[in-house]
């Protein structure tokens, strides 16, 4: 069961931009863009929130003229930890292939999903 305040703020964002699973359910995550064409299914392992393509829902308030300031991974996966209280972040970025040429873009997409969650 989700805190009943992580449940009401959810209300704000629309019912697409994020997946709530109960422990052994299963959805789809999948990278849109043709060059990482992806699809991974994820089986939650207790509750789980699942925000999706949160550079586009989550982050609009970021100056999007700042180059890079909306880079964002493309799925970030919270999963509550009922004996602590806690949730345990997981950030997805689907890559076809990982080099010298995109390591540097990823590498920034984590720091803004990570300066993200930081300010929550």
């Amino acid at each position: 069961m989700f805190p009943k305040q992580i449940e009401e703020k959810l209300h704000m964002f629309g019912k697409e931009t994020y997946v709530i699973l109960k422990g052994k359910e299963q959805t789809e995550l999948k990278e849109k863009r043709q060059e990482g064409k992806v699809n991974l299914t994820y089986t939650a392992q207790g509750d789980t929130l699942i925000l999706l393509s949160p550079e586009n829902h989550v982050l609009s308030y970021l100056d999007g003229q700042k180059k890079g300031a909306t880079a964002c991974a493309d799925v970030f996966v919270y999963k509550f930890i009922c004996e602590s209280g806690k949730w345990e972040l997981h950030i997805i970025e689907f890559k076809k292939t990982v080099n010298l040429d995109t390591i540097g873009k990823s590498r920034w997409q984590f720091t803004m999903g990570i300066f993200l969650y930081k300010i929550k």
